[in-house]
């Protein structure tokens, strides 16, 4: 599958297990496979053509991409394009474009011309005969490159002469020389009696001398062409030269420098996890400290306009698809306005000459990156760098959603066609440094990890901005990326074939089921193994999310059944595959299903059969009668109407939004999914846990204050924090973040969605802790939020809280999002998957009869614990036996802790006097008790 092909998050979103951070090592194996497929589709053309014998002449029409480039949607005007990656010759075809004209305009002779003394007839047909850019009649028309017209504002390209050529000559004889010089050495020091020890250092410092020399000549006479071209772009504004894009790269320079460089944090931040999750093994972490625009703008090279007539097709899909989505009044609102405006731009950046200082670099686009040079988790040794942007080369398009209010501008969709062209160079950070990413043992990190972060947007993905929501400072998600939610019921298999050569009669297969997406692949679910059974009962539950991606993809839900072995890969027993677009066509009820096994190959047959259910419950509808004025119900009621002590709802653009931030959760339907996202923590630092230095018997001033208080000072320091977050939903680990490095404003912008069972009852945990080399991260701080008080008056939830009970302070931004979903579970089933089983009562009575020959020792045993009621504490009265559990002795009250409470027992085994075996036992399944409930219950042994 390519990588355009698979799931495709929506831009713009927070980091989470769907949406993960991409990494060098993912995009790099994307573009061999991407070659691949086109490669092979080339080949098998080729083969054809020879068998058939007629190879056919060229066809007009396929441009400069044909056999190279990959088709894709265009997410902006929908057609299928044909894009690639920016190359030098790409950039040559953006800056020297050619059209189709007819040799009859241009004086020259033609077949085929249109005539005025021509029938309309003839005139029509001599006309779609000459049209460009494909004419039928050889020798009609010919290519002349444009120098201006309406149609196409454009960038005339200078200097005329390209040394492009040369610089690929001089770098390729100059590796050339390092090799013949690497060797000569070798050779000349050997013969004269040198040692290799300290020849091969030699050799590889003076051939590593000539390359950086010839890498710095090349980048020289680059900036003179570039340089030289900028000139003239200056003086095609002085000379009033019609049809030029000079006039918006004279506006893009005053607009450059008055761009606040806080409008870059989110490209710094993406960047950053782009590096932290593709660092080398040497590269403890790395840090973007600083990102500056310079003072050098991009450039525009092309501007072009994009038909939109058959956008009406697209816009009549979408309307079909948020109608079944959607709520109407939120279709009506998204569809407002309608009109688009689709634009091509073609973009150039080029560093400005400059010295080799780093204040002189500063004056172009870079930023500055820390490596923590070591291992990973044992040291790290800071490293600071100055990476500039040399060269960046790229097209973009955008779609332009109009509206009638102003600004007239809703919101903004923007893709590139194909992944830009960059390259940067790194510099310590000292008054004169070397390019070190021109040496050519360094890989160039740096450029790889921007063109991984700029493939998140090549076309068919695309990024939308909201232009309103932006302008008003809105980043507060008012609905949740799951559509609903699949709940599914495992009862058992029966006739499963045996896998194993040992085993019982009835047994020989060690079963358990995962549940997954078939194309997705990853297990979302997993059941326990139940040992030496063809016949197993699980009466396991799960419930898993749905998102428009999958149903647009056409997902099957797959059941796989395996059969567990500890010395070898585990062996597929059978599956079964459900489509999720069934499904989600009869919501709201459960579908018992008795399912025949298959194999893995399509149309193969395995033994047995799945006893199972499964049902699709979409999100409810917000109760009227629950709405609420949305005023935080904490505060006294003296300032419950102050607006600047409300919550930040942000923009509320349909009907829809209003409710969410006007309507609590539904306590008829407990069941449904929760949204937690992590924005940022501010004024982040660790106490001072080594005393205090006031006063001079302590080593201080005299009367200066005993420790550093107040508003933190520094925004980057060595004593400062690397802070990450867990989220944790029930006592369960549901999300971490990645690492922050050294910041007092770490930006996280992640979250996770989970389906809970009861709102009612769940409690959010959200952990911050320091991430330390060798040795226990601890927690600086740690937020519960029990979802009963957070959302007494609206769904929706973004706060400041302050961290407590760890070894720092600071305080966080958490956004908390709920929405029930039409299920109803019986109330055993609405508890905690953690927790603790404990008896309630102050005894235990039982009827067992084997007590004649004394006192019975009571073994208890779930998942992972354990717990024993002593033989002393016994007690038998003819037939009934009685253990005191009431703690009241020395003899603690025998809890267990308890993991997967929805799939796991008690076993209480009855140990006799005199007997090693167990001869009795009785079972208490967990997922039957009601939590936080006295309950009775008597069994068997």
């Amino acid at each position: 599958m390519s990588a355009e092909k698979e799931h495709v998050h929506p831009g713009g979103g927070h980091y989470s297990g769907l949406n993960r951070i991409p990494n060098i090592k993912e995009f790099a194996a994307a573009l061999d496979r991407d070659k691949k497929e086109r490669d092979a589709k080339i080949d098998a053309q080729l083969r054809a053509n020879k068998r058939n014998g007629d190879i056919q002449e060229h066809e007009a029409g396929n441009g400069y991409l044909a056999g190279h480039g990959r088709v894709v949607t265009d997410p902006v005007t929908g057609k299928e394009v044909q894009i690639d990656d920016v190359t030098t010759d790409f950039k040559k075809a953006v800056e020297n474009p050619l059209l189709s004209i007819p040799n009859a305009n241009l004086g020259k002779d033609t077949p085929v011309k249109t005539e005025a003394t021509q029938s309309g007839e003839e005139y029509r047909k001599n006309q779609d005969i000459t049209a460009p850019p494909d004419p039928v009649a050889t020798g009609s028309t010919s290519d002349v490159p444009i120098h201006g017209e309406k149609t196409n504002v454009l960038f005339h390209p200078t200097p005329s002469v390209s040394y492009e050529p040369m610089f690929a000559i001089v770098e390729q004889r100059a590796s050339m020389l390092c090799i013949a010089v690497f060797f000569s050495i070798l050779f000349v020091g050997k013969f004269f009696g040198g040692r290799l020890l300290g020849l091969i250092p030699l050799a590889m410092c003076i051939a590593s001398g000539i390359f950086l020399w010839m890498k710095d000549l090349i980048r020289r006479g680059r900036d003179i062409e570039w340089s030289s071209e900028q000139k003239r772009g200056e003086t095609a504004v002085v000379n009033l030269i019609p049809e030029s894009v000079e006039w918006m790269n004279s506006l893009l320079g005053i607009v450059w420098g008055l761009v606040n460089p806080d409008m870059f944090a989110s490209v710094a931040d993406t960047l950053e996890d782009v590096m932290q999750a593709s660092v080398p093994g040497i590269i403890e972490n790395v840090k973007v400290a600083d990102i500056s625009q310079g003072n050098n703008p991009i450039r525009i090279l092309s501007l072009r306009a994009l038909p939109d007539v058959h956008m009406k097709d697209i816009k009549d899909e979408m309307h079909k698809q948020n109608q079944k989505i959607k709520d109407p009044q939120e279709v009506a609102a998204d569809e407002e306005g309608g009109d688009y405006y689709n634009l091509e731009a073609s973009f150039a950046y080029h560093a400005k000459p400059s010295s080799q200082s780093v204040s002189a670099k500063a004056a172009n686009m870079g930023m500055q990156l820390v490596f923590y040079l070591g291992i990973k988790g044992l040291f790290g040794v800071p490293l600071p760098i100055w990476v500039e942007l040399i060269g960046l080369v790229g097209t973009v398009r955008l779609r332009l959603q109009m509206s009638p209010e102003p600004p007239f501008l809703k919101a903004v969709t923007f893709t590139l066609m194909g992944v830009p062209k960059v390259e940067a160079s790194c510099t310590p950070m000292v008054e004169r440094g070397v390019n070190i990413l021109n040496l050519p043992l360094i890989s160039n990190f740096v450029n790889w990890a921007i063109k991984t972060a700029a493939s998140m947007y090549v076309a068919p993905k695309s990024m939308t901005l909201d232009l309103g929501k932006m302008l008003q400072g809105d980043d507060i998600q008012k609905e949740t990326n799951a559509i609903g939610i699949l709940f599914i019921r495992i009862h058992k298999a029966v006739g499963l074939s045996k896998q194993d050569r040992r085993g019982s009669s009835g047994g020989g297969s060690d079963p358990y089921i995962t549940v997954s997406f078939s194309k997705f692949g990853k297990p979302m679910y997993c059941t326990r193994v139940i040992q030496d059974d063809l016949n197993p009962v699980f009466e396991e539950t799960c419930a898993l999310m749905v998102t428009s991606d999958l149903i647009k993809a056409d997902e099957q839900l797959s059941m796989e059944l395996w059969d567990s072995d500890r010395s070898s890969a585990d062996d597929v027993v059978g599956k079964v595959e459900l489509s999720l677009q069934k499904l989600i066509q009869h919501p709201g009820k459960m579908h018992e299903q008795i399912s025949k096994l298959r194999g893995l190959k399509a149309e193969s047959e395995m033994p047995g059969e799945l006893h199972w259910e499964v049902g699709f419950f979409g999100k409810t509808q917000f109760r009227a009668a629950l709405r609420t004025d949305g005023k935080d119900l904490s505060l006294p009621k003296e300032l419950r109407d102050k607006t600047e002590l409300q919550d930040n709802k942000g923009a509320i653009d349909n009907a829809q939004e209003d409710a969410v931030t006007h309507t609590p959760p539904d306590p008829l339907w407990p069941s449904g999914v929760l949204s937690v996202v992590i924005h940022q923590i501010v004024s982040l630092e660790l106490a001072n846990v080594k005393g205090s230095q006031g006063g001079k018997r302590k080593g201080g001033k005299e009367y200066e204050p005993a420790r550093d208080a107040g508003e933190i000072k520094e925004e980057a320091a060595k004593t400062l924090p690397s802070a990450y977050c867990t989220i944790c939903l029930n006592d369960e680990l549901a999300y971490k973040t990645r690492t922050k490095v050294v910041s007092s404003k770490p930006i996280f912008n992640a979250g996770t969605e989970r389906f809970i069972r009861d709102w009612r009852s769940a409690i959010v945990t959200v952990t911050v802790r320091d991430s330390r080399n060798r040795q226990h991260d601890p927690i600086i701080g740690v937020v519960p939020l029990k979802i009963s008080d957070i959302l007494r008056t609206s769904s929706q939830s973004t706060r400041w809280y302050p961290l407590d009970g760890g070894i720092g302070f600071g305080r966080v931004r958490i956004s908390l999002l709920f929405r029930s979903v039409e299920l109803k579970l019986p109330p055993p089933q609405l508890g905690w998957d953690v927790g603790t089983f404990e008896f309630l009562s102050d005894n235990l009575i039982s009827t067992f009869t084997g007590t004649d020959k004394g006192k019975v020792k009571l073994s208890m045993r779930t998942g992972g614990s354990s717990a024993t009621i002593k033989r002393d504490l016994c007690t038998a009265e003819g037939d009934i036996v009685r253990w005191d559990i009431s703690g009241a002795t020395s003899h603690p009250r025998p809890r267990l802790p308890v993991r997967y409470r929805y799939r796991s027992p008690i076993f209480i085994e009855f140990h006799l006097p005199g007997k090693r075996r167990v001869d009795h036992f009785a079972v208490v399944w967990l997922q039957g008790i009601t939590s936080r409930k006295r309950t009775s219950r008597a069994f068997r042994t």
